[in-house]
């Protein structure tokens, strides 16, 4: 169908005169005609509803049910080279190590004669990137088996190896004098009294004798006579109640235990 035009112009002379009414309805549906035609070749709308990733393939789910893809995805590989060594090549992504800790390369570049973990191209580019930093709590070198970590000083994370003060088997003694002096093999002693006027022990002095603390030595009354406790100068020899240091009776057992610096305590079947 023709469209008809009331006046000239562009389309041609034209009609020269009003339209009539079917004129202008057949024009309205040669309009209507053409407009069917392009809506109908207009394609359906259709969106990505999601996005799927296996391994290093990346997928894209349309919602006509479509799928666009595979697509590989860029991976980064890393080098380890172990660690770091001077005037050697090095190139992006190479990872070394370093005074305790692991850098990743992040410019190509050769290594110079000492690290330098600030090291950079002279534009302030980065020669080196932190990956890894070596905990401060780490344990110190060295050690022998049997050994444990202690605190060695008042600074943060300062430990060390020490070996462990181990007292011997309670050692089994025999006193047969009526005074007998303590020696470092006493230590968890078990000291027998049997002489028959009594026994009487010196407990040293540091400065004599320097006992560790917590050191126990036992002494058993083993005649009628008493075994007593003797604190050398400067020595505080404690007992509960007002008790003295010496044996109860006969088969009476005392202990004296160091507890700090030139003072013991004693326990036992005391007497008053």
């Amino acid at each position: 169908m023709t469209i008809i035009y009331r006046t000239a112009g562009p389309w041609g002379a034209g009609k020269g005169g009003n339209l009539v009414a079917g004129e202008v309805d057949g024009n309205f549906y040669d309009h209507d005609r053409r407009l069917n035609v392009v809506e109908g070749s207009i394609p359906q709308l259709v969106s990505i509803s999601s996005f799927q990733v296996s391994g290093n393939t990346f997928y894209i789910h349309m919602s006509d049910g479509t799928i666009q893809g595979p697509f590989a995805l860029p991976q980064t590989t890393w080098n380890f080279r172990g660690p770091w060594q001077p005037s050697t090549g090095y190139a992006v992504n190479d990872v070394v190590t370093a005074n305790g800790n692991t850098y990743m390369v992040l410019l190509n570049h050769t290594s110079g004669a000492s690290f330098d973990p600030g090291a950079n191209d002279g534009a302030g580019h980065p020669y080196y990137g932190l990956l890894l930093s070596q905990p401060a709590t780490s344990m110190p070198p060295g050690g022998l088996p049997g050994q444990y970590l202690v605190k060695g000083g008042t600074a943060d994370y300062l430990t060390t190896w020490q070996t462990p003060v181990v007292f011997p088997a309670q050692a089994l003694r025999v006193a047969t004098d009526p005074t007998y002096s303590l020696t470092l093999a006493d230590i968890a002693g078990y000291i027998r009294c049997v002489n028959a006027s009594g026994c009487s022990i010196v407990v040293p002095s540091d400065a004599t004798l320097n006992f560790p603390l917590g050191v126990e030595i036992s002494f058993r009354q083993c005649t009628g006579s008493q075994v007593i406790l003797i604190p050398d100068t400067g020595v505080t020899l404690d007992t509960i109640g007002g008790l003295s240091t010496k044996t109860g009776r006969q088969g009476a057992v005392v202990t004296a235990k160091k507890v700090n610096p030139n003072y013991w305590d004693v326990f036992g079947l005391l007497s008053p």
